[in-house]
């Protein structure tokens, strides 16, 4: 069987697993679920743009990169614990007063079996 028959085979089967981290963009009612892996700081490469974090997760399709934005990684980013699973749905661009606008998202922690016997160990 040559090389390009097992890879039909596999695919067929659904039995390849994802290496390569796939890179996301989410948008408006995009939701992605799945286990936390930790975030990286990424520094702006235009001069007098802020540094972000880039957000890996494990998805049941395979790894993902998602870049959130500021205010997500002042507050709901710095609250997510590697190896959680959590639930993240992008809501959509809100205006605030003085008519700037922010990303917001919904976050949500899932109680999965593994979380649950990490914390009663």
């Amino acid at each position: 069987m040559s090389y390009a028959d097992e890879l039909a085979a596999a695919e067929k089967a659904g039995s390849l697993n994802r290496l390569s981290t796939k890179q996301l963009k989410l948008d408006p009612s995009d939701k992605i679920v799945g286990r936390y892996l930790g975030r990286e700081l990424v520094t702006s490469v235009k001069k007098g743009l802020p540094d972000y974090f880039r957000y890996s997760f494990d998805l049941d399709d395979g790894p993902v990169n998602v870049l959130m934005s500021q205010a997500f990684d002042n507050h709901d980013g710095a609250r997510l614990e590697t190896g959680r699973v959590y639930s993240i749905e992008y809501i959509g661009m809100m205006k605030i007063s003085g008519g700037r606008q922010f990303k917001e998202y919904a976050v949500f922690e899932l109680p999965t079996k593994t979380t649950e016997i990490e914390e009663n160990e």
